[in-house]
């Protein structure tokens, strides 16, 4: 994908499934449980929007989690923490 700006030090790589990267100085391990095939991938429930560059940033992570139940949105873990 790239090279490093300066010296060529390292390399990026991209899976062009997932679009895992990694740089060629790293040695990626990726635990079973976070493996993408293409079944998974074809399946996947939502795809996150990319947010439009022309509106505000979103706000602090508690505002977001008031407007998330606002919304009706759960994005708790189910962890008690909150």
């Amino acid at each position: 994908m790239v090279t490093s700006p300066v010296g060529d030090v390292w390399e990026v790589y991209v899976c062009e499934n997932c679009w895992y990267s990694w740089r060629s100085t790293e040695s990626p391990v990726i635990l079973p449980a976070f493996r993408l095939t293409d079944e998974l991938i074809a399946n996947l429930g939502v795809i996150p929007p990319v947010p439009r560059l022309d509106q505000p940033p979103m706000p602090a992570q508690a505002d977001a989690r008031d407007l998330n139940r606002e919304q009706g949105v759960d994005r708790s873990c189910g962890s008690s923490s909150g």
